[in-house]
Formats: structure tokens, sequence, C-alpha cells
């Protein structure tokens, strides 16, 4: 009967038989009746075609080598080959091929190195541990092999980074499904790829622990594929940028012009890049700028404080130098007897009386002023402000008004309404004196598109405040709008000067000038802008400074008297 074929045993019946059985005899099927052996061939069953359900993964490259994991009900011993569908029929894979190309499974994965073409592949499977001598399809899974293409990736940019940086780098001809990575493995040995690069670009970190530089290679695992496979392209990677790189930097302030400005370094080296930055971190800043010869040239449109980035010969990232500030101011002006001043830094000067001296020449518009007398010989103030067109034809004339006039002066008695308290302002070439405030929203536009807005100033200073009574005047504005630039002409008593109960303030009231949102001031003409050193001191401008001293002072700009520009 044995010979008939292999059989089953009752594991019951073999215990109570008295029949003494030897392997192999103890796979057979028998039952036991009146304590008589009785031994039955029962036929094999086949091994299953749902055994496994599904592997992963189910794709690699041809000549690669993968591992597949298997889900269902693997198990050690069994035999597995990947077989052409034309070789299968009706699900039957007839015998194992034998060799490398059939793998013995030692639990529920399998590593293969087979030399499969491109195409589809079944998986086949006998169940040894069931005693099956089949090979059977398993219908729930396929390989698929892609052709290989091992240098696609040929160049990238940028091919040196700096160590422990995110940094987007450009890969040439990848494909959709393409993963990378960055391996310090010449053979891309234990490379798992998963940044996808299909796109061109992927953002890759390397942290390398080693000595630099240092060179590390592009592993590609190709879309399709599962292994890495090692490409031409290789990148350098360098020492993270120091912070404290660049020991000194001039100048420290400037003012916003719209146009190139040389800013000098001490400390960089040949390679080095920067930019400044308004982020205190650097965050998203591109140091673009070589400044391996020790200055470079940057532009600044918005006013601010600016962080130098600095970006190390062959790095990436981007590291704020510590204690590198620059200061960009949008401001400057004239206050006072006069003192003008830009940014943290103020001069004074003098100007002549009797004649409009040139303060600003710019592209559409030049302003002129005229001093009035202080108390002491070296003291005055502007009393008078003249802004002309490109034709040299009067648009705007703002005088203060007599001190005669503000010491007498009574709201009550004005027989216009609104009127003009402390200025005097006359409009175009034949100098038509405007009486009163135009309403707050309305705007006097000029032939050369220069716009005028005139208001009232609202002091946020208390002590002044309290003094306001019908026999104080106010002060006023004047706001006037060019291309470049936005100008605020006031009225200011110099009660700062000679004390809020004295006359005196009065007395030498004058005009206040400041500049705002200045653009490409550099390119200015004029008095202020060689004050400013803007611009080269010319020695009409050295004559001017008081003292006759070309020094600037460190110090912060004047305080603006907590005006509050109300347009009421």
């Amino acid at each position: 009967l044995f010979a008939q074929g292999r059989a089953r045993v009752s594991k019951a019946c073999y215990r109570s038989c008295s029949c003494m059985l030897r392997p192999p005899l103890q796979r057979s099927a028998f039952r036991a009746f009146l304590g008589v052996c009785l031994f039955y061939p029962v036929a094999d069953a086949a091994t299953s075609g749902t055994l496994i359900t599904s592997l992963s993964p189910n794709s690699m490259c041809q000549g690669g080598s993968a591992t597949f994991t298997f889900a269902g009900s693997p198990a050690a011993n069994d035999l597995a080959e990947f077989k052409a569908p034309g070789s299968i029929t009706a699900g039957d894979c007839g015998s194992p091929t034998g060799g490398a190309t059939t793998i013995t499974l030692t639990g529920s994965s399998m590593t293969l190195s087979p030399s499969l073409t491109p195409g589809t592949y079944k998986l086949c499977y006998r169940d040894v541990g069931s005693g099956q001598t089949d090979f059977i399809e398993q219908t729930g899974t396929s390989l698929t092999v892609v052709t290989a293409t091992p240098d696609r990736i040929s160049s990238i940019s940028p091919n040196s980074i700096s160590n422990s940086f995110a940094t987007s780098i450009a890969f040439t001809t990848p494909v959709a499904g393409d993963l990378v990575e960055l391996s310090s493995s010449s053979t891309c040995a234990g490379a798992t790829p998963a940044t996808a690069v299909g796109g061109g670009t992927a953002t890759l970190t390397v942290a390398h622990g080693g000595a630099f530089p240092a060179t590390y290679y592009v592993c590609l695992r190709q879309a399709g594929c599962s292994d890495a496979t090692r490409q031409t392209a290789t990148i350098t990677v360098v020492a993270p940028t120091p912070q404290i790189r660049i020991s000194a930097m001039a100048p420290t302030s400037i003012v916003t012009s719209g146009s190139a400005q040389t800013i000098n370094f001490v400390g960089q080296s040949a390679g080095d890049h920067a930019v400044f930055s308004t982020s205190s971190t650097c965050a998203g800043a591109n140091p673009n700028v070589d400044i391996s010869g020790g200055s470079g040239s940057f532009t600044f449109t918005n006013s601010g404080t600016y962080y130098l980035c600095l970006r190390a010969s062959g790095g990436s990232d981007a590291a704020v130098q510590s204690g590198r500030i620059l200061t960009v101011a949008g401001t400057g002006g004239v206050a006072g007897d006069p003192l003008t001043y830009f940014g943290d830094k103020r001069a004074m000067f003098l100007i002549p009386y009797g004649v409009l001296t040139p303060l600003l020449l710019l592209p559409d518009v030049s302003v002129f002023a005229e001093p009035v007398r202080g108390e002491q010989e070296d003291e005055q103030w502007l009393g008078r402000i003249v802004v002309k067109g490109k034709d040299d034809m009067q648009l705007v004339q703002v005088d203060i008004k007599d001190p005669r006039d503000l010491l007498a002066f009574n709201r009550t008695d004005s027989p216009i309404d609104n009127a003009f308290e402390t200025l005097n302002v006359y409009l175009g070439p034949n100098s038509d004196h405007l009486p009163s405030l135009p309403a707050s929203n309305e705007m006097i536009t000029f032939g050369n598109g220069m716009s005028m807005a005139c208001s009232k100033v609202r002091d946020g200073n208390p002590e002044k405040a309290a003094l306001q009574s019908p026999y104080l005047p106010r002060r006023e504005g004047i706001l006037l709008v060019t291309q470049q630039t936005r100008m605020l002409i006031m009225s200011s008593s110099a009660s700062e000067w000679h004390g809020y109960s004295s006359t005196l303030g009065f007395k030498h009231a004058h005009l206040d000038l400041e500049l705002f949102d200045m653009q490409d001031a550099a390119s200015w003409g004029g008095l202020l802008p060689e004050l400013w050193g803007v611009k080269p001191m010319s020695e009409m401008g050295r004559l001017m400074l008081k003292g006759n001293v070309s020094v600037w002072e460190e110090a912060e700009p004047p305080p603006p008297g907590n005006e509050i520009l109300s347009m009421e």
C-alpha cells in the first residue's frame, strides 16, 4: 500500500496503535481497529496558489539585487522562484530551475540577485513544510523588472555644500519616481535612497562626522527599482560657516538709496559670499555677493536693521556674523539751530543769510532754505523753505510767521476759518498766498507730479498740550510727496531750547524739515547729502559745517517732539 503514494497519519490512531512504526512510516495514514493497524493510502494535497498574498517590493532593476518580503503564509525551507508567464501552464510552474535562481526561504523574506531581463514575472512556490513536491504560481503576486540606467545623474548643482545644513540641490535628467541619497560609500553600500528627485531638485542634509572637506556620492534608486546605484556626480561637504569670521565692517549705517553701496569687511577668506538680511538668524538668506577682496556692493530699498549673513567658500549655509549689524536709515532732516541728522549721525551747519541755499537737488524738485538769526552769533534757524521744479520755477514757499504775530496771537480774532496760525504758505511762481488749511482729504497737485497736503500737528507731549489755549498758536505741517521722497515741513517753537515759559520760544520759532522714504539718496545733490556723508564733501559744504570741522558725531537723531500728524 505504501507504494501507492505518501499518506498522512492520524496522530490519535498512531498513539493507540500497537504497531511499531519507524520513519518514514510516521507520515503514513492508518486506522486502529481492535488493536489492528490498518494502513490505507491518502492522496497528497497540492501547494496552495494563495499561500503568498503579496510581496514587497514588487519591482527591481535589471541586474540589481533586492530583498523581498512575503505576506501570507511563508515558511522556512519552502522554495521560491520568479518565472516568466510563458513557462507556466494553468498555474503549474513545473520544476524549480535550481541554482542561484531558486531560493530556499529562511523566514518570510528572500534576497535575490537574478539575471532577469526586463519584463513581468510570476512567483512560483513550493510548500516544502507540508511535504509538497509541486511548484505552484502564486496568483496575487508579480514582479516587474525594469531596464537599468546606471548613470542617470551626471551632474548636480551646487556640487559643494555645508555640513548639517539642508540644501536644495538640482539634479540633471531624473525622472518621476527616482529617489536619491548622498552617501559616504563609493559603492552606495547600505544606502537606502528615499528622497524624491523626479522634479529635478531635492533638499538634502549631510551629517558628516569626520574631517573636512569630505566627498559624498550620489546614490540613485531608479523609478521601479529597489537598489541603490552610484552615479557619476559627487558632492563635497565642507565645515559649517563660523559665526565670528568677519571681525569688522564699515560703514555700519547708511541710507536707503536704491543704488549699490560698498561695504568693507575684515576677516573674510577667498571665496566667501555675503548678504544682509532683516532676519537675526539669517533664515532664508542666500549670500551671493563675493567679498573675497574685502568689500562688496549691496543695494537697500527699505530702511531697518540688517544682519550680515556669510557663506564660507564651498558652503551652502548662511551664518549670521556676531555683532555685524548695519543700520539703514530711511529718513533724514533738519531741525534746531540748524542740525541735520541722517540715521544715527548728526551734524550742525550754518548757511548764509539773505539768500536761498540749495539743501537738496533731486531729479524732479530742488529744496532751498534761508535762515533767521538766533540769540547768539553762531545760532540760526530755518525761516523759509522753497521748493522748485526742474525748470527752476517755484512750486511752494513756506515761511514761519513773524514772531510778533505769534506773540500777539489770539485765535478768536481771526476773520478766517481754519486759518494758518504759524505758517505762511505761497503757491506757484506768483507766490499766491494760501490763507487757510485745505480740507483734510484735499491734495494739491502740481504740474511736475508733486502733491501737497496741509495739516495741524497735534502734540503728544503732555507738558506742551497743557499749555494749549486760544492764545497759543498750533504747530502746522506741509506734506510734499515727490518721486523720490516725502517731505514734511513743520512749524516749531524754540521752547525745547529756551523753555516753555520763555517768550524766546516764540521769538525764535522756525521750520523743521523731515524726509521719509528717501529713494536713491546717494544720487542727490545739495548741501545735505554732503553733510550726511553720502556725497563727497565740497569746499562750500566744508565751509558751512559749524566750526568748520567735517566730523560726524555719533548720536541718536534729535527727538521729534512727540508730534502726531493729524489730518484734521
